[in-house]
């Protein structure tokens, strides 16, 4: 199978290597859609994720759909969509039992904050645990299916003032990808109205077309 490999700071190759095979309680995945974070960016242009530095070829990408490929157990059919939840989660630990997210020893797709790395989906094959595949809905495209990871964080954040966006005026702080899902998680909320803001006037009219009430150009007004 072919994958693209960051080997450091502005250098990515495409190279083929053996596709790999599931293990214990494993499927296999055929990718179709890989989205682009920041992180991934920060990967390819520095070399490195904050404190995270590539120090062996890095496979990047978390944000994905795709199809069963294989899985032996048989329970999915080849061709069933998904997406894949990016962490495996490490050690619970006392007090934070019910927040895997902060458990240490975890890691991620796409990342080099493990030895040896642990390497991400832009390839044509990825294996995952069963436990971080997500089946998509018969209505949901494979294709739009790549936004679940950033919606989710949307969602998340949504989430954590949910009792305080209901009825409410929201604003949204930058139109990229995250904030244009903010806007519609914020109105799925119930928000009485959005206004997002941007330096650019291309991402505020995609938040106007996500339903933004109202649009600010930070750097021509003054909020």
């Amino acid at each position: 199978m072919r994958a693209a490999f960051i080997t450091e700071k502005e250098s990515i190759e495409i190279r083929e290597v053996e596709t790999p095979e599931p293990g214990p309680d494993q499927v296999r995945v055929r990718v179709d859609y890989v989205g682009i974070c920041g992180s991934d960016l920060h990967y390819y242009y520095e070399g490195a994720n904050g404190a995270f530095v590539v120090k062996e070829p890095l496979i990047p990408g978390h944000e994905l759909s795709g199809r069963i490929d294989l899985d032996p157990q048989g329970e999915w059919e080849p061709g069933t969509g998904v997406t894949v939840h990016p962490a495996r989660f490490g050690d619970s630990q006392p007090g934070i039992e019910d927040e895997p997210h902060l458990w240490p020893n975890g890691s991620y797709l796409g990342s080099a904050s493990t030895w040896p790395h642990t390497q991400g989906a832009l390839s044509e094959h990825l294996i995952v645990e069963r436990s971080m595949i997500r089946l998509l809905p018969d209505a949901l495209p494979v294709r739009r299916a790549v936004l679940a990871e950033p919606l989710a964080v949307a969602l998340h954040g949504v989430s954590k003032a949910r009792n305080e966006v209901a009825g409410a005026r929201v604003l949204i702080t930058g139109s990229g990808p995250i904030g244009l899902l903010s806007i519609a998680a914020a109105l799925d909320a119930g928000a009485a109205s959005v206004t997002a803001t941007d330096v650019l006037e291309g991402p505020l009219q995609r938040a106007k077309d996500m339903g933004a009430s109202s649009v600010i150009n930070v750097a021509e007004e003054e909020v």
